[in-house]
């Protein structure tokens, strides 16, 4: 099944907006408990100080001896009543004074007539005519510790509900304006983020197939700032992969344009004589023709492939010494047909790291050359050498050499001197080659006279360390 796309500016605010709701939700949810909790605590505190004035004020009266001269004990209880103080809660708060033994001898005219609690210290509560309050006990004593009267003072539970309820009910009204607020501020923030985003994207739907030029990272978001780099980074490689196309291709019909007229010219004149003599030469240049473009060939692809991606080449350690008698001894045949001796000098095992096939290749390249251009009965040298961490390989042939002046030409592609063009088969790629394979290997190529008297080629590579066990 197919994997669906998703929009991450929906999935941010989704997930911004249900974060948000859920935890000022949740917030509010404790909030609104901490809230009556506390609304609680607080009036507790108030009916817990009230009873301690009023408990001052009738130790005050007793200790004056004035109590009995306020309040007539004979004439029955007092009733409190303040109706022209305009107090909010003036009827939903009572309080009893209790005389133990005399009876109920003061009380708010909201209070009943019968004790507000049966406890004589701390908090209780109590339904008085359907109405919930909440009560506290304070118990007077004489010199000798014997209870003397009690105080009750009472409050309606409602008050506490109507408070707490308030309270709560700002908190969500905070809730409800705010989220709509936060939610706009949410969407706003992310469509401003992704903004830049979307103009990288414009950017790069109206590039033209070719364009491969870097994109600017001004203006940009850090985060998103390692991705313009992994795109230039993909354009480079893009850029330089199309232009190795084009210089491949480029390369192909320069170089096969010549051996391809010659091998038609030279197919012709052998379909059209009947003479023996002369079809036997054509059909001979047809065939070294076709040999030389094998060659080219050949060696197009090569290097096509080790110009298409450096990154792909797998390295791993490779005996240079081992594949230098392989590619000794794969050409040998040739060398024999010229009556080259090579001498191998040196024939000790050393490692290096890289890729097998491609330092094959070099080292062919450097010793087929070495055969083409060293003439018969010549003498071909090859050894190997390690000076502390380096691996230096020196082919040395008896040939014309290259004169100090175009050792750098040499080394571009196709490039063949003059004086050696026309007696010699070759393409002008072989040194080129060796250039690039020796640049993936970290190697560097020299080139020089030959105490031979040709060519020297010196390539000289690091070391690979080999780790020995304790």
């Amino acid at each position: 099944m197919k994997a669906r796309n998703y929009s991450l500016k929906k999935l941010l605010l989704v997930t911004l907006l249900g974060t948000s709701f859920f935890t000022w939700g949740i917030t509010a949810l404790v909030s609104y408990r901490e809230i009556r909790h506390e609304v609680y605590s607080l009036f507790d505190n108030e009916l817990a100080g009230s009873a301690r004035v009023i408990h001052a004020f009738v130790e005050s009266l007793l200790h004056d001896g004035s109590l009995y001269e306020n309040w007539d004990l004979d004439t029955g209880m007092a009733v409190l009543e303040h109706e022209d103080i305009p107090f909010q809660y003036r009827n939903k708060v009572a309080f009893q004074i209790w005389m133990i033994g005399e009876g109920l001898i003061l009380r708010t005219k909201n209070a009943p007539q019968y004790p507000l609690s049966n406890k004589r210290n701390g908090l209780s509560r109590i339904r008085i005519n359907r109405e919930l309050w909440d009560v506290f006990a304070l118990t007077g004593r004489d010199k000798d510790g014997d209870a003397k009267y009690i105080i009750y003072v009472a409050q309606l539970d409602k008050i506490r509900e109507e408070l707490a309820d308030n309270v709560s009910t700002m908190v969500i009204v905070q809730f409800l304006f705010g989220m709509p607020i936060l939610g706009v501020a949410i969407w706003y923030i992310v469509g401003s983020s992704l903004k830049s985003v979307n103009r990288l994207a414009w950017q790069l739907k109206r590039r033209d197939a070719g364009r491969l030029t870097p994109l600017s990272s001004r203006k940009l978001p850090t985060e998103i700032v390692p991705l313009i780099e992994a795109m230039n980074d993909l354009f480079t490689r893009l850029a330089q992969s199309f232009e190795n196309e084009r210089r491949f291709i480029a390369d192909a019909s320069h170089e096969l344009r010549t051996p391809l007229a010659g091998l038609l010219a030279q197919t012709q004149v052998a379909l059209k004589t009947q003479q023996e003599e002369m079809r036997t030469p054509a059909l001979e240049k047809i065939e070294q023709a076709v040999h030389r473009m094998t060659h080219m060939v050949q060696q197009l692809l090569v290097l096509s492939r080790i110009d298409s991606d450096e990154s792909l080449v797998e390295k791993q350690p490779t005996d240079l010494n081992q594949e230098v008698i392989q590619v000794i001894s794969d050409l040998d045949f040739s060398a024999h047909n010229k009556q080259i001796e090579i001498e191998l000098f040196n024939n000790n095992s050393h490692l290096i790291y890289g890729n097998v096939q491609l330092i094959s290749v070099m080292i062919r390249n450097i010793i087929d050359n070495a055969i083409r251009y060293t003439p018969t009965g010549g003498h071909i040298e090859v050894s190997i050498n390690a000076e502390q961490t380096l691996v230096t390989l020196c082919v040395e042939d008896s040939g014309p050499g290259i004169p100090k002046d175009m050792r750098k030409q040499v080394l571009q592609r196709f490039f063949r001197r003059v004086e050696t063009a026309s007696t010699t088969k070759g393409s002008g790629l072989g040194l080129s080659i060796v250039t690039r394979i020796a640049s993936i290997h970290q190697a560097s190529l020299y080139l020089d006279r030959s105490a031979l008297g040709g060519l020297k080629v010196l390539l000289v590579f690091p070391q690979m360390q080999v780790q020995h066990a304790a």
